[in-house]
């Protein structure tokens, strides 16, 4: 699994507008009106769609993912002594491929984000559970846990994005 960053994305506002002529010459016998100022907006679409955890995702190509709702988490100890976070939650993922073809969970990015601060992943297979298979057959259904050091325990928001094939959902 590939966490990274979340994406931050912006609207551009421009703004074009003239001014009259700074030292116009005095042999000038005709003047020219100048445009009126323009304003152009340019507005980005959301690039990403958002869902509530413990709902379902679904994307038109059968492809469908769902976010439980985060729970309290307690990793061993030594998770806890390399972690810069002191408080973790954990949350069971379920991929379930409706698509023509397997899918590749290799693939699948999940980016957590909280109190402002990217979520840290965490490492520890004796209580979170293990990996996922590398790939989601057609018509299978697979379920993960993952768990994420989290700067305040209830404000969590985790990016998901299956694929370069597939748009981004932000589960709250």
């Amino acid at each position: 699994m590939n966490l990274r960053p979340a994406v931050v994305c912006a609207c551009l506002v421009l703004v074009g507008c003239s001014a009259p002529a700074v030292n116009a010459p005095e042999t000038a016998t005709s003047t020219t009106a100048s445009p009126a100022p323009t304003t152009t907006t340019t507005a980005t679409t959301t690039a990403y769609s958002t869902a509530r955890f413990a709902t379902t995702h679904r994307w038109p190509d059968g492809l469908s993912i769902k976010v439980g709702k985060p729970a309290p988490f307690v990793p061993s100890g030594w998770v806890r002594e390399v972690n810069a976070f002191t408080q973790f939650r954990a949350l069971t993922v379920t991929v379930a491929n409706r698509t023509g073809a397997t899918f590749d969970l290799r693939d699948l990015q999940i980016v957590g984000r909280s109190g402002g601060r990217a979520a840290d992943p965490v490492h520890d297979p004796g209580k979170v559970g293990p990996a996922p298979p590398a790939k989601v057959g057609k018509g299978k259904t697979v379920t993960f846990r993952i768990a994420l050091g989290v700067k305040k325990a209830d404000d969590l928001q985790l990016q998901v994005t299956p694929d370069a094939d597939h748009q981004p959902v932000v589960f709250r």
